[in-house]
């Protein structure tokens, strides 16, 4: 099986109207204050309002799975009902927000959502999500898309992730695949953000084998938007119980299986991290894609300071493997470049992300509007960020030597 993966940037025309939501994001913390115009709903609402037609209206922000499903639904043709918001990262997120759906099918035959035509955005479920610069005019291309995804559960929560990495002015334009505008939100972000989340594993493509990059580069996790990342099928009890979180947010309480058990301030915890005879092992009791360089992100303290990754020039890679799954990864052991000069005492801490829809890498010169453009073969794996625990070493005397500049190594695809 062959998939097409790309790392690359598409632009788009800014249209320069701009929603009263506006966030601002900080320079090194993940931290987003409201400014103005954002509508919660009220979580004592005991009844959704009836479905409506397709307007343009605010994109409001929630804060757990009852206060989505408390919005009034919008009907988007094609037997699907919709529910539209937005919310953050969550406390271990980087420098992004996330986008939601929650997709009712009403129609006849089973679920399934197909297009083809002009890019319109990555798909939300039954709809598409477009990030586009409002301060700086930039050309958009003109490519085509088309897909198929059947079938799909008949209720069901979808996301995508919407980077703010960048200072700028940003607007998110959740549309139908007609192209009609649904809902909008403006973003603001003051001042670059760092992102400590960044590669894992390379591999090389002449020995098929796979090794820690010296220089890696941040990276943001993304999500499959024609795969649920929670159905609502069957019955409620199942959902998790403990403060109000969204699938999708990390930490996550929203992965399967389910958590039999968790103490008020206990992490939440999908996969676990170890050393053992020189390699990382990464276990989870879901199954994964066992591709590390494109499933896992790390980050990385030096006695208990956080290390932020430099963002990636354009980088364009194309994959030709097969589909392997699992519950266990493992990359070689590895102390970054970017880690500094370490010397023998120093605690050096890492801790190991799942991306459900492969690794994004964050472009310097910005958002190009995708929020994520692969879309992997459906196969039955977790469809949340997992995050490991956070595992501890001291340097030794004899502290690993790195290569001096990046381009010291290969990967796959350059």
């Amino acid at each position: 099986m062959t998939l097409a993966h790309r790392h690359g940037r598409k632009g788009g025309i800014a249209m320069h109207r701009r929603s009263k939501c506006t966030i601002v994001v900080g320079a090194l913390a993940c931290a987003i204050v409201v400014i103005a115009g954002v509508c919660v709903p009220s979580g004592g609402q005991s009844r959704p309002a009836p479905a409506t037609r397709p307007r343009t209206s605010e994109l409001p922000q929630v804060r757990s799975l009852k206060e989505l499903e408390a919005l009034a639904e919008v009907d988007v043709g094609g037997g699907w009902r919709v529910r539209l918001a937005w919310a953050s990262g969550g406390a271990e997120a980087g420098p992004w927000v996330l986008a939601y759906c929650q997709a009712r099918y009403v129609g006849e035959g089973a679920p399934s959502v197909s297009f083809a035509g002009p890019w319109l955005g990555t798909a939300l479920g039954p709809v598409f999500a477009r990030l586009t610069r409002t301060d700086v005019a930039t050309l958009r291309g003109r490519e085509k898309i088309s897909f198929q995804r059947s079938p799909l559960p008949k209720e069901a929560v979808y996301c995508c992730l919407v980077p703010l990495a960048w200072q700028g002015r940003y607007r998110l334009d959740i549309v139908t695949a007609r192209g009609q505008m649904l809902a909008v939100a403006g973003f603001g972000v003051d001042r670059p953000q760092a992102c400590l989340w960044q590669e894992f594993g390379w591999r090389d493509r002449r020995e098929s084998a796979y090794s820690g990059p010296a220089w890696p580069l941040a990276a943001a996790p993304s999500y499959d938007g024609l795969r649920p990342v929670w159905p609502l099928e069957g019955p409620r009890a199942q959902l998790p119980e403990g403060p109000p979180s969204l699938p999708g947010q990390l930490p996550s309480e929203f992965t399967r299986p389910l958590p039999t058990s968790r103490r008020a301030g206990e992490a939440i915890e999908g996969l676990s991290l170890a050393l053992a005879d020189g390699q990382f092992v990464v276990k989870s009791a879901a199954s994964m894609r066992t591709w590390p360089d494109l499933y896992l992100l790390a980050r990385w303290w030096v006695n208990g300071k956080p290390i932020a990754a430099p963002l990636a020039d354009g980088m364009s890679i194309n994959i030709s493997r097969a589909v392997t799954t699992g519950a266990e990864m493992k990359v070689p052991f590895h102390l970054p470049a970017t880690l500094g000069q370490l010397k023998a005492g120093d605690k050096v801490e890492v801790q190991v992300m799942y991306s459900p829809g492969m690794v994004e890498l964050l472009q310097r010169h910005g958002p190009d509007g995708g929020l994520g453009r692969a879309i992997a073969p459906d196969v039955p794996t977790s469809a949340s960020p997992l995050l490991s625990n956070r595992l501890a070493f001291v340097v030794g005397a004899a502290a690993e030597t790195r290569p001096a500049t990046r381009s010291a190594e290969g990967k796959e695809g350059k």
